[in-house]
């Protein structure tokens, strides 16, 4: 697979990566194709705290394989040099090693960039193809047992002074879990 690049999502991406949330497992997971716009919206007008944490910046980021979009990633960073992060990879791009990658870059991004040192994450309960996905990128499971949302949330450990640049190497990360009793999320974006 060539490398994952990342840039902002912008407007201008909306057409093409609407058409993903007419899928029935993006829609049953994440929502229907409002959640790309409402995306755009919280990354206009972010809000200044999520479930007791402050928050420092909202973004939307593509990932794409030469230059075709393959997955949509929402990244909401937090004072305390935290990260939540949503995936939605593109139908046609499942089960190909394109979420992991679009995690590893987003990872090295953020690391690099905005002095990311974990990324946060909570899966459903059920949906197996998100827990695969993380555990390949390195996510770590804060618990085995499910939030009171149903959510099972994960971690993985970013060293800034480590980012690798535009490679996105997963190689790069501590696969340590946060000693935090609970992990954050960015919600589906209403």
């Amino acid at each position: 697979m060539t490398s994952i690049e990342l840039r902002p999502f912008t407007p201008d991406v909306l057409g093409a990566v609407a058409p993903w949330f007419d899928d029935a497992e993006t829609a049953r997971w994440l929502g229907a194709r409002d959640w790309p716009e409402n995306l755009l919206r919280l990354i206009a007008d972010p809000p200044r705290e999520h479930r007791g944490s402050s928050v420092r910046e909202r973004a939307g980021w593509i990932a794409t394989l030469d230059r075709e979009p393959v997955a949509l990633i929402d990244t909401e960073v937090y004072v305390d040099s935290t990260a939540a992060v949503a995936l939605v990879v593109a139908p046609a791009q499942r089960r190909r090693g394109v979420g992991a990658a679009a995690l590893a870059a987003i990872g090295d991004l953020l690391a690099r960039s905005h002095g990311v040192e974990a990324l946060i994450g909570g899966v459903e309960q059920h949906n197996e193809a998100s827990h695969r996905c993380v555990k390949a990128a390195g996510f770590v499971a804060v618990a085995e047992d499910p939030d009171e949302e149903g959510f099972i949330n994960y971690v993985l450990r970013l060293d800034p002074a480590g980012a690798s640049g535009a490679s996105g190497s997963a190689k790069r990360w501590s696969r340590t879990p946060a000693e935090r009793s609970s992990a954050s999320r960015p919600d589906r974006p209403r």
